[in-house]
């Protein structure tokens, strides 16, 4: 239910289904890459589909850069596929 908004966003055109997770202003300082800059806020991305509550915060920069090379009409199915079984399994694995 708290993701609608994004949802509306996503229709409006300012974020993707898939890209990097928006960010908060004061957490841009610790993000050590650039890719985040490049591509839209996604309402799902590699990130959240990975490692993410075992991983440092800045470490997502890794998935982002992953993410931006690969970026493609498959990727992005794929990484919607994935999304709904971590949803469904509650995980960020």
């Amino acid at each position: 239910m708290d993701e609608l908004p994004q949802l509306y966003t996503v229709l409006m055109g300012s974020m993707s289904l898939v890209g990097p997770r928006p960010m908060m202003p004061s957490h841009l300082k610790l993000y050590p890459g650039y890719s985040y800059y490049l591509l839209l806020p996604g309402f799902t991305g590699c990130w959240q589909i990975s490692d993410r509550n075992a991983c440092n915060f800045s470490d997502r920069a890794k998935y982002d850069a992953a993410y931006e090379q690969a970026l493609s009409f498959k990727t992005d199915a794929l990484v919607l596929f994935r999304t709904v079984f971590v949803v469904l399994r509650g995980t960020g694995y």
